[in-house]
């Protein structure tokens, strides 16, 4: 079995989210496969000295061995991932970070984070979450970055992680998400268009979804049904 497969691959990364460990249950869950398929791929990771385990109570929890390199992991990722020492200088960074920076990788490994990016990515900000997370699970920001006049999401993860050497780092993960932001936001305008134009409408008009529910209720509907917008709403009293 390849370390390149995908399920590996994924496996690393759901371990690398979760620093603490992680028992077969919720690996299974995390990168939804069988509980039988997890097992093979976590006995021959720990066999092969890549994962260690430490026993609670009668659970297992997994999780990376400290003396594995982050290089595979970043290379398979689509999502721009840099890794920092504890003087914030990037240490590694995949391709996709690299094109993002828009700079030569030479430029970038070695440089302090705050010099390289400060102006693209709230590093600041980052660092702050990164400091609430030490006592805790990380867990994903949004946020929302302007880059050439055009505006991009990401879900931000700052991971605690250590390098070969047993050095203190810190992982940045951004996923890309801007074009199901971008989905929403567009629904979220549509909505408001469509109840600002029901709203003045003189024709007593009400909007149901597909599963039945009241979406929007006009001003000329209440004065025809006697009945407010308020009560009505999310509700399926449209049929009472």
């Amino acid at each position: 079995m390849e370390t390149a497969d995908p399920e590996i691959t994924r496996i690393k990364e759901v371990l690398l989210e979760n620093p603490r460990g992680m028992n077969i249950k919720e690996i299974a869950a995390a990168v939804e496969m069988s509980r039988n398929s997890i097992a093979k791929y976590l006995d021959v990771l720990t066999a092969a000295g890549q994962l260690e385990v430490r026993y609670v109570g009668n659970a297992k929890l997994f999780y990376l061995a400290k003396r594995v390199p982050l290089e595979s992991m970043m290379s398979m990722s689509p999502d721009m991932i840099a890794v920092v020492d504890k003087d914030l200088r990037i240490a590694q960074a995949n391709t996709p970070f690299v094109d993002f920076i828009g700079a030569p990788r030479d430029k970038i490994i070695g440089t302090r984070l705050f010099d390289l990016a400060s102006a693209i990515l709230p590093v600041e900000q980052m660092m702050g979450w990164l400091q609430q997370e030490k006592a805790g699970t990380a867990l994903p920001h949004e946020i929302r970055i302007k880059k050439n006049d055009r505006e991009m999401y990401f879900n931000a993860l700052c991971i605690p992680t250590l390098f070969e050497d047993g050095d203190a780092g810190v992982a940045l993960r951004f996923e890309n998400i801007s074009g199901q932001k971008q989905a929403e936001l567009s629904h979220e305008e549509n909505n408001r268009i469509l109840e600002a134009v029901l709203y003045v409408s003189p024709t007593p008009t009400y909007v149901i979804g597909e599963d039945h529910h009241i979406l929007a209720w006009n001003r000329a509907m209440e004065k025809f049904s006697g009945l407010k917008a308020a009560g009505l709403t999310g509700t399926r009293r449209q049929w009472q």
